[in-house]
C-alpha cells in the first residue's frame, strides 16, 4: 500500500502547493518514505516537487498554514531540522518578510491554525532558536496583543488553537513569565469546552486520529488513543489525506518516525 501511495504522489500534477491540502504534504511523505526504504529515487522525486513548489511560490498570494506560504515555510524548516535537505541559513528570510506583514494584517478575522492568525504564529514559533530569534521573539509578543481576550465570539477550533499557541509560548524560557497570564486565562476558558471535538485535523482518517491523539496528550495530558480501523484508499487523488495517511502507515511500521504529527 505504501508503494502504491508513493507512486500516486510521485505523479501529482496541477495540485495546490500547500502543506495540509496539497503538494507540500506529498513532499514530506516522499522524503520520509525514501529514508524508510533507502531508495533515493523517491528522494529525487521529492526534490523535484519541492523545486516546483519554489517556482510556484513566486506568484503565490495565499499566506495561510493550510494551503499557502506559512505552512510551506514551516515544512521547509521541518525538512532542514530533520536533515532531509540542507539549505543556506538565510533560506527563510523572504518568508520572514512576507509572514511579518501577514501576521499584522488588520483585516484578520480568523484565529485558527490552518486558516488564520495562529498559522503565522506557528511559523514564528519555528523561527525561535534560529538566526532570527530576536525578531521572532518580538513578533510573537506583539501577536499576543491581537488575540481576543474573550473566546465567546470564537469557534471552538480557534479557541483551542490559540490555547496551543500560548502553551508553546509559555514553554519558551524568554517568554514564559510574560505570557503566563494569557496562558492561564485561556486555559480556564477553553477547559470548559470539549477538547476531543475541537481539533478538526483531517476528519475521518487515521492520520487525523493520530494528530488528535498527539494534541490531546501534549496540551491536555489526555490519553485517548484507540487503534484505527479505517481503510485507506491509496488510489485517492485527494492529497490532503493520501500523503498524511501514508505517513501514518510509516509510523505504524517505524514508531519512532512520528515527528510529522506536529505539522498537523
Amino acid at each position: 500500500m505504501l508503494q502504491r501511495i508513493a507512486q500516486t504522489l510521485s505523479d501529482v500534477k496541477n495540485q495546490d502547493i500547500g502543506l495540509i491540502s496539497g503538494k507540500m504534504g506529498a513532499v514530506i511523505f516522499l522524503f520520509h518514505y525514501a529514508r524508510y526504504t533507502k531508495d533515493s529515487n523517491y528522494e529525487d522525486v521529492a526534490m523535484e516537487l519541492l523545486d516546483e513548489i519554489q517556482h510556484q511560490l513566486i506568484d503565490c498570494k495565499e499566506t495561510s498554514y493550510r494551503s499557502g506560504i506559512a505552512g510551506i515555510a514551516v515544512a521547509i524548516d521541518y525538512l532542514i531540522e530533520n536533515e532531509f535537505i540542507s539549505a543556506d541559513e538565510n533560506i527563510l528570510d523572504d518568508f520572514d518578510n512576507n509572514l511579518y506583514c501577514a501576521a499584522f494584517d488588520a483585516s484578520i478575522t480568523d484565529y485558527s491554525l490552518y486558516d488564520g492568525l495562529m498559522g503565522y504564529g506557528w511559523y514564528w514559533l519555528s523561527r525561535m532558536n534560529k538566526n532570527s530569534e530576536p525578531a521572532a521573539e518580538s513578533v510573537l509578543l506583539e501577536m499576543t496583543k491581537y488575540i481576543p481576550v474573550d473566546i465567546s465570539q470564537l469557534s471552538a477550533t480557534e479557541s483551542f488553537d490559540i490555547y496551543n499557541f500560548f502553551f508553546e509560548l509559555s514553554c519558551i524560557h524568554a517568554l514564559g513569565k510574560i505570557v503566563s497570564i494569557f496562558f492561564s486565562h485561556y486555559r480556564r476558558q477553553v477547559f470548559l469546552c470539549e477538547p476531543n471535538l475541537s481539533y478538526p485535523r483531517l476528519i475521518n482518517c487515521p492520520a487525523g486520529e493520530s494528530a488528535r491523539t498527539y494534541l490531546l496528550k501534549r496540551y491536555w495530558n489526555l490519553d485517548t488513543y484507540t487503534p484505527s480501523n479505517m481503510l485507506i484508499d491509496e488510489q485517492s487523488s485527494d492529497l490532503k489525506t493520501l500523503a498524511w495517511n501514508g505517513l501514518y502507515l510509516l509510523s505504524v511500521l517505524s514508531p519512532k518516525e512520528k515527528a510529522w504529527i506536529g505539522l498537523l
